[in-house]
This record gives structure tokens, sequence and C-alpha cells, in this order.
């Protein structure tokens, strides 16, 4: 999710619309694995705060 999420954001500053529409991968993600009861609510939070960090630090 954290890649998917890095990927999708990378992609919006170069290409907004491209980018926007591959923000649905990384946003089912956290969703499905939360709903399915795969993993926690708080992993999901912090794979988004760690790939949203990585960017603005990075970007």
């Amino acid at each position: 999710m954290i890649c998917s999420l890095a990927i999708a954001l990378v992609l919006w500053t170069v290409l907004p619309l491209a980018g926007g529409v591959f923000l649905w991968v990384p946003a089912s993600i956290p969703v499905a694995s939360v709903v399915l009861r795969c993993h926690y609510a708080a992993d999901s939070l912090l794979g988004i705060v760690l790939a949203t960090v990585s960017f603005k630090v990075l970007g």
C-alpha cells in the first residue's frame, strides 16, 4: 500500500488526471484490509502517513 500511494502521489505531480485515477488503488487497500479484518485500522493509517511523509520529504 505504501508503494502504490507513493507512486500515485508522484504520478499526480506529473500528470494530475492520471494520478487522480490511480489514487483509487491505494485508497481501496486500507479500506478493504480493515473491512475484511486482515489488518488493524492503525496499520492502514500508519501506512498512509508513512507514504505521505516520504513523498513530502523526498518530493
